[in-house]
């Protein structure tokens, strides 16, 4: 951060210092520019009292490159988190002109940030940066106790989530043919297509139904959590859901059984758990005909 604010590279200074050179006459007169605010982004997961998270890290994308924006780290998309070792993954640096920009930089950033294989701290350190006592330098070592609740996504951000997971893998299921025999997309006589998907979220085993109402338009969710979306695909892995009048990017993993969702800052892992066996992809597949299926055990 020092580097950030100063344009000085310290650990340079500190090597020619070593070799011998004395500091520039100027020195003390660095007048500092702007604010910086520094994350360290740790595999660890802040809902199980910060316990190290151990594994190979198998999606890796760092946020977009730009002015004021600053990524150190060591490690690739492949590489192993070893129980072994310092389970850094990267320090982000934001540089701005104010304090509040610094920190929506860094925000920002921590949103784009995907890593899956891991677990990381990435969105509870966003979710702090957006207390209300974060953003008022209201700071002290009691700050998350003042703000519970940081340690995971909120309620409405878990089964937004959810959602966000069953209809990504719904719109990756490829059409079926023209009699309703032959498709795959849950069609039902006079009645919406409708399909429930089973995604297992930790040790709960929640039911997301899914209804095809037009073309690229669906209800998702039970009774008054229903809501309705409009899907705008933007790339293999992502999409933009419109909902309430907003539009909100997904972003979407699959690893195996399993899939990680990613939106506004929040992150979420679910394995998909009917029929078993299944890869995500064919589950949803065949979850068209289970939508009166009973809940798996």
């Amino acid at each position: 951060m020092t580097e950030a604010i100063t344009g000085l590279d310290l650990v340079e200074w500190q090597l020619r210092v070593s070799a011998g050179e004395r500091l520039p006459d100027d020195w003390c007169s660095i007048v500092p520019h702007g604010h910086a605010i520094e994350a360290r982004v740790y595999a660890e997961n802040p809902a199980r009292d910060y316990l190290p998270s151990v594994g190979r890290i198998k999606h890796l994308r760092w946020p977009d490159a730009e002015v004021g924006l600053r990524i150190d780290t060591g490690v690739a998309e492949g590489d192993e988190i070893s129980s072994h070792y310092d389970p850094l993954i990267a320090k982000v640096i934001a540089h701005a002109d104010s304090r509040d920009a610094a920190v929506a930089r860094l925000e920002r950033a921590l949103g784009e940030l995907r890593v899956a294989g891991v677990t990381t701290n990435a969105a509870f350190v966003g979710r702090i940066l957006a207390t209300p006592s974060f953003r008022n330098a209201d700071l002290s070592t009691r700050l998350l106790e003042r703000e519970p609740g940081l340690e995971r996504p909120s309620q409405e951000a878990r089964e937004y989530l959810r959602q966000a997971g069953a209809l990504w893998l719904v719109t990756q299921v490829p059409p079926g043919g023209r009699s309703p025999w032959e498709t795959r997309e849950g069609w039902r006589l006079n009645l919406s297509p409708t399909q429930t998907l089973w995604l297992r979220d930790g040790e709960e085993l929640v039911g997301v139904e899914v209804a095809i109402t037009g073309d690229r338009r669906y209800t998702v969710g039970h009774g008054a959590g229903q809501r309705t979306v409009a899907v705008e695909s933007g790339g293999a892995d992502e999409m933009r859901l419109i909902a309430d009048g907003r539009s909100v990017g997904v972003q979407a993993f699959v690893d195996g059984r399993c899939i990680h969702v990613w939106s506004q800052g929040d992150d979420a892992t679910f394995e998909v758990a009917e029929p078993e066996g299944a890869d995500p992809v064919e589950a949803t597949l065949a979850g068209a005909w289970l939508h009166h299926y009973r809940a798996p055990s």
